[in-house]
C-alpha cells in the first residue's frame, strides 16, 4: 500500500471560449493564419496549478498452482487556473476516481492451465451543455421588409468545466493455454476472448439533436469499440 501526492504550478490550458478553429471558421478561408499564432495566441490561453493524490493497494499470491493479484487505486486530479472556471477548481480531464485490476492463473496441470483478469474503471470527465437557448447576435445581412432584424442563433450553456463524467470502464478478459516439451524447445497454443462478455465501452460521446414534435432534443450517444474477440495463438521457444 502506498500513498502518493503531486503538485504541479504553470500547467496551461485554454480560457473558457478561447480557441482556434472557430475563428477560422467564423472568417471563412481568409483568415490569415499568423493571425492564429502571434499575438493573440497569449491572450487565449491561462497558466495555473494542478494537483494529483490518491492511493495504492496490491494483493498478490505467487505460489501455488493458483497465482494473481489483486490492485486497486483510489485517485484525485485537479487543476485550477486563472479565467477558467470561474477561477474555481475542477477536475482534470483525466480524473479517474477508482481502478481495479484482478488477474487470475490455475494450473489445470502440467501441460494446461487457464487465466482471465477482470479490469474496472471510472468514466473519464468532460464539459457538456446543460441547456440551450436562442439568442439574437448580429444583424441580417439583408431585410425585404425594412427595418432591422437579426440572426438567432443557439447558444449552449457550460456551468463548469468538465461537468459530466463518462459511464464506466469495465472488462474480462479469458484464455486457455497448452504448453507442451519437444525435442528443440517448447511449444504452446493459446485460446483468448476478450471482453467476454461484450462490454459496450464507451470511447467517445457524441451530442445529438432531435426533432420531437415539440421542440428539438439533445441526447447523448456513445461510440464503443472492440467488442467480444476471440483469437488463437501458436508460440514455439527455443
Amino acid at each position: 500500500m502506498d500513498l502518493y501526492y503531486k503538485k504541479l504550478k504553470d500547467v496551461a490550458e485554454f480560457k473558457d471560449g478561447g480557441d482556434f478553429i472557430g475563428q477560422f471558421l467564423r472568417n471563412g478561408p481568409d483568415t490569415k493564419f499568423t493571425s492564429l499564432i502571434t499575438a493573440p495566441y497569449e491572450e487565449r490561453i491561462t497558466s495555473g496549478i494542478g494537483w494529483s493524490y490518491g492511493s495504492e493497494w496490491m494483493l498478490r499470491k505467487r505460489e501455488g498452482n493458483t497465482t494473481g493479484w489483486l490492485g486497486y487505486t483510489l485517485s484525485y486530479a485537479r487543476r485550477q487556473l486563472e479565467g477558467v472556471n470561474n477561477n474555481k477548481s475542477f477536475p482534470y480531464s483525466y480524473d479517474s476516481r477508482h481502478n481495479i485490476a484482478t488477474v487470475v492463473n490455475h494450473k489445470l496441470s502440467k501441460k494446461l492451465s487457464v487465466g482471465g483478469n477482470w479490469s474496472y474503471r471510472s468514466g473519464y470527465v468532460g464539459t457538456v451543455p446543460v441547456t440551450t437557448y436562442k439568442a439574437f447576435i448580429e444583424p441580417a445581412p439583408y431585410n425585404p421588409y425594412g427595418g432591422t432584424s437579426y440572426n438567432p442563433d443557439n447558444i449552449d450553456y457550460l456551468p463548469e468545466r468538465n461537468n459530466f463524467r463518462m459511464p464506466s470502464y469495465h472488462r474480462l478478459d479469458l484464455s486457455l493455454t497448452h504448453v507442451k516439451l519437444k525435442k528443440w524447445g517448447e511449444r504452446s497454443w493459446n485460446i483468448s476472448i476478450y471482453n467476454a462478455y461484450n462490454r459496450q465501452n464507451p470511447y467517445s460521446l457524441e451530442m445529438k439533436k432531435s426533432n420531437t414534435g415539440q421542440g428539438f432534443k439533445r441526447d447523448l450517444s456513445q461510440i464503443a469499440l472492440f467488442p467480444v474477440l476471440p483469437s488463437f495463438s501458436y508460440g514455439f521457444k527455443f
